[in-house]
């Protein structure tokens, strides 16, 4: 009888659920769409960083038509919520209601095309946010009578946005351009949709003073900023730093630690911080653009290859030692290598210590300068083992290249 013991048990599997993936990633090759989210268009997964694909399908409202929505399938194991903006086509859609987690091998949700790109400033600073803006003029009748008879325009716009870091600082009043108008925020909803925020606006007097048509940019010269730089052109190598010195001014009026916004057009050649210090990294050309406000400066920046430093080194040869028998010449011998090559250029300045001293003056040894990098001492009529101490350096660059070397002169 055979021994079965050691053979491989089946290993069961979910047909159900292989079967629903597999058919869902069969659908994505066929249907799916590279899409973004949040500006992104990967995601790590299972430590990989993977495309965002989704299938994305018209899901249009008959009763509006204003309105263009859209059905979006995307694997569950993709980070997706209300509230996030997708990047579908060129277009940017707001997803709206909750994630339907229903089906068990992909998620589904609506999602609305924003129509408007809002702009608004926040503390001199220009910020940028696609929306949903909605005409609800129609819900007022279009006028409202006032108390003196006379009646004026009524209106008022919805604007669907998302809940984030920027929108969360736009409070009860704050002006914003829409439809060619100036309105204001009166309704401030963030309970009813998810991730988003529901303004209610009602319709405000545009100011040209203050309200940039132009741009579409309400309040935007409530400050009248001019900037300069310490430099608007600067040259580094590569690992040098730089910092930007910003002159800013409203209205004329220099601004004590203005609130400057700093960025390169290339991180890859040169960085900068919130403070205006710049790193150079490779070798190339960038902008570095200072900005507050609707108004910039700009620092054009090259940056250069950082030249190898040299390896200096040196040696020395003494011919008989530097112990120095009566009557015997000993020659110090100096070379200096520049990354290795020999330079013939060497001059070196020596001194002896005061006991030294002493006896060269008495004639009991002589020095002598034998060229620009070597000398001779010449022990005459010491008989006695003494001690005598030798600086020599560099004329050029003062580098020491002995440092009180002890020589001993004795008798024969």
């Amino acid at each position: 009888m055979k021994n079965y013991q050691n053979y491989k048990k089946h290993v069961q599997v979910d047909m159900v659920k292989y079967s629903g993936t597999f058919h869902f990633n069969e659908q994505l090759k066929q249907e799916g769409t590279d899409i973004k989210i949040n500006g992104k268009s990967s995601q790590v997964l299972d430590d990989i960083e993977t495309t965002i694909r989704a299938i994305v399908r018209n899901h249009g409202n008959e009763f509006n038509e204003s309105k263009e929505e859209r059905s979006i399938m995307i694997d569950k194991k993709y980070e997706f919520k209300a509230g996030d903006y997708v990047e579908y086509l060129g277009d940017i859609y707001l997803t709206n209601n909750s994630i339907d987690k229903d089906n068990p091998f992909f998620n589904t949700a609506k999602m609305t095309r924003c129509n408007y790109v809002l702009k608004w400033m926040d503390e001199g600073v220009l910020k940028e946010q696609s929306c949903i803006v909605y005409n609800n003029t129609k819900n007022t009748g279009g006028t409202k009578t006032l108390t003196s008879g006379l009646t004026e325009i009524d209106a008022m716009v919805n604007i669907n946005i998302q809940n984030n870091e920027d929108t969360r600082k736009i409070n009860y009043g704050k002006r914003l351009y829409t439809m060619k108008n100036a309105w204001q925020v009166t309704l401030i909803d963030n309970i009813t949709t998810e991730n988003t925020f529901s303004w209610t606006l009602g319709k405000d007097s545009l100011n040209s003073e203050i309200d940039d048509i132009v741009n579409g940019i309400c309040d935007a010269f409530e400050h009248s900023y001019a900037i300069s730089l310490n430099s608007n052109n600067q040259t580094l190598v590569e690992t040098e730093t730089y910092k930007i010195v910003p002159n800013v001014t409203d209205k004329g009026v220099t601004v004590t630690n203005p609130k400057v916004n700093y960025t390169s057009s290339d991180e890859n050649i040169a960085k900068v911080d919130s403070t205006g210090l710049v790193t150079a990294l490779s070798v190339g050309s960038c902008i570095i653009t200072c900005s507050i406000g609707t108004v910039n400066s700009v620092l054009n920046l090259n940056v250069n290859e950082k030249p190898i430093s040299p390896v200096v080194s040196y040696s020395t040869n003494w011919s008989q030692g530097t112990n120095i028998k009566q009557f015997v010449t000993s020659t110090l011998s100096c070379i200096k290598t520049i990354s290795g090559v020999a330079d013939s250029t060497l001059h070196i300045d020596y001194s002896f210590d005061t006991n030294a001293q002493t006896l060269i003056n008495a004639g009991k040894i002589v020095v002598t300068r034998k060229s620009d990098s070597s000398i001779s001492i010449k022990n005459v009529s010491v008989t006695t083992s003494t001690n005598i101490y030798l600086t020599v350096t560099d004329s050029v660059n003062n580098t020491k290249i002995l440092d009180n070397q002890q020589i001993t002169l004795t008798g024969m």
